[in-house]
């Protein structure tokens, strides 16, 4: 559920993302990790961006990689790679070929398929505990779920003499978003006078 309301979200940004003919498809990996909380935080802290491993057929399911690229050709990751690995820095990295994107063909349009698993590593979807009605205009009339999106900012602060940065997570506002128990209806309002 968490993915098919994050893949919506994508088709409605899909647009904004550039389009790119080229191949897509070589990704430096420098850390991997089960949560995309935990991938967030490494990426605030060594940089990359987070990839949802489940939207490319060569990557392990079920997983969150902190990558660099992507790169249209293994030479080309390759040498990213020399050059993030020289002197000792992130132990383990590796060029990858991910395979083919396995987002679906009308989500990516003339948008890059790198962009948009971009937005689905970067983009945290939450479902709150279930609730019951407050307002039937502004909320289902029957028990529901709210479900938050939310992404993660860079924020630092002073520790002592030195400057410390970390992940921080902000919601994202589009308005009220829920999911009914009953049905699995999605319902949402844009504005609401109470």
């Amino acid at each position: 559920m968490i993915r098919e309301v994050a893949l919506a979200l994508i088709a409605i940004l899909g647009s904004l993302a550039p389009s790119s003919a080229a191949a897509e498809n070589w990704f430096v990996i420098t850390s991997t990790f089960d949560t995309q909380r935990a991938a967030q935080v490494a990426v605030v802290d060594h940089g990359g961006w987070t990839l949802d491993t489940d939207a490319y057929s060569g990557l392990a399911p079920g997983m969150y990689a902190v990558v660099r690229g992507p790169f249209s050709t293994r030479a080309t990751a390759e040498s990213d790679l020399a050059w993030l690995t020289d002197g000792g820095r992130y132990p383990g990295a590796y060029a990858k070929e991910a395979g083919e994107p396995l987002l679906p063909a009308a989500l990516i349009g003339s948008a890059s398929s790198a962009a948009l698993a971009w937005l689905l590593g970067e983009i945290a979807i939450e479902i709150g505990p279930e609730e019951q009605p407050e307002n039937p205009v502004c909320t289902p009339d029957e028990p529901y779920r709210e479900i938050k999106l939310l992404w993660t900012k860079v924020d630092s602060r002073i520790d002592g003499e030195e400057l410390r940065f970390f992940a921080q997570r902000v919601p994202l506002d589009v308005g009220f978003l829920a999911v009914v128990s009953r049905t699995g209806e999605l319902f949402t309002s844009k504005i609401c006078l109470e």
